[in-house]
């Protein structure tokens, strides 16, 4: 084995990673697997440039490789656990998020990161306690106080929830669902009209996530701003109709559409929707038919 050669082969690939070269990047690693012993690094760099292109789970496994060749890679360990929660493995993720807290119990990213895991697997307290934690230390992290809002809510805590959702607010006027959280907070408190004026705001946000958008759509549903919830909707049947991650969410979104066509009179349209719900779940025939 030369190292210089090895060396370089390295380098190339971490730039060739950078400037979006992805083809050229797995080149560089080949060759360099080629002049003898496994190279951490290699395996680093590597797995940067396939999930800069979305390969996340090739991803995982080339930075598992390379904490295992070399364990002083702790690094990797917090990005293991983002990747992981990306595509839904929640036991690995919280696996390697707490490994990177035992390594640096200070990081609110990786607190974040683990607060947003044990949201999703229904362990509030859990979840309450680490993204608290994420914002002490670190204030400024406005999806942090979003996420400790929408728990708040779950726990019927509508002040302290209306508290973190206009933190985030101060912090991302924009941010998306921070709007519609202080609308369901004011839904919570009786004031509709409030409510309505916070929801028609969280249609001028950008970046929402598929799941921001259903909720958006009831929560438009909710107020009878119909119109705008239709808007919303269609073009969230159009999208997750694209993306076969997506389209497991096309019943809600039909079934969510339909009443807004409903609701607007236009009950063919809605009974098509309807039933285009049920029959991808029926376990939606009895919300169809209310």
């Amino acid at each position: 084995l030369d190292p210089d050669r090895h060396e370089a082969f390295c380098h190339r690939i971490a730039a060739y990673a950078e400037l979006e070269l992805h083809e050229q990047a797995e080149v560089m690693f080949y060759r360099a697997q080629q002049l003898g012993d496994d190279c951490p690094a290699c395996y680093e760099h590597l797995g940067g440039s396939l999930a800069r292109r979305g390969a996340l789970r090739k991803a995982a496994w080339c930075w598992q490789q390379a904490v295992t060749l070399d364990p002083q890679r702790r690094h990797l360990h917090r990005l293991l656990g983002q990747v992981y929660w990306q595509v839904g493995e929640m036991e690995l993720a919280q696996h390697f998020l707490e490994r990177a807290l035992r390594d640096d119990p200070t990081d609110a990213e990786t607190l974040l990161t683990l607060g947003v895991v044990f949201v999703e697997v229904d362990r509030p307290q859990e979840a309450t306690e680490k993204l608290r934690w994420a914002v002490e230390i670190e204030p400024g992290m406005a999806v942090a106080h979003l996420y400790l809002g929408e728990l708040a809510l779950l726990r019927g805590d509508i002040a302290a929830a209306r508290a973190r959702f206009e933190r985030a607010k101060e912090i991302e006027p924009a941010f998306p669902g921070v709007s519609s959280g202080l609308a369901r907070a004011a839904l919570g408190e009786g004031n509709a009209a409030l409510a309505a004026d916070h929801a028609l705001a969280e249609l001028d946000a950008t970046g929402h996530s598929p799941a921001q958008r259903l909720e958006l759509g009831r929560l438009l549903l909710e107020l009878k701003l119909a119109t705008e919830a239709f808007e919303v909707l269609d073009a969230l049947v159009a999208d997750v109709q694209k993306d076969a991650e997506l389209i497991r969410l096309l019943p809600d979104v039909l079934l969510a559409r339909g009443a807004s066509l409903a609701m607007q009179g236009s009950v063919r349209e809605a009974v098509t929707d309807m039933r285009r719900s049920v029959s991808l779940a029926p376990d939606h025939a009895v919300a169809a038919q209310s």
